[in-house]
């Protein structure tokens, strides 16, 4: 008799943790499902977003006619104009 409580004991064990795991498992699925879904953002409404379709930085660049010349200082050269002073509008 000792046997047959004993198999009836470990079948409803077995039975009790299949279901467990199963449940379990769809428990952590719709959790994740869930916390996806909450993340998600307009790119306009994520402050960790700072920059889409910007080129990096970069240095400027004023062309000199000669090695020399660039030695100088780059409102010197006749490439490049200033855009300090009066404008007429």
């Amino acid at each position: 008799m000792s046997c047959e409580i004993d198999t009836y004991c470990d079948t409803t064990v077995g039975k009790f943790m299949n279901i467990f795991q199963k449940l379990a498992s769809a428990v952590i699925a719709l959790s994740f499902l869930v916390t996806g879904h909450a993340q998600e953002q307009n790119d306009w409404e994520n402050p960790t977003i700072t920059q889409i379709n910007k080129e990096p930085a970069h240095a400027t660049f004023v062309p000199f006619a000669s090695i020399a010349r660039a030695s100088m200082d780059k409102a010197q050269s006749p490439f490049c104009k200033s855009l300090n002073g009066r404008w007429k509008f």
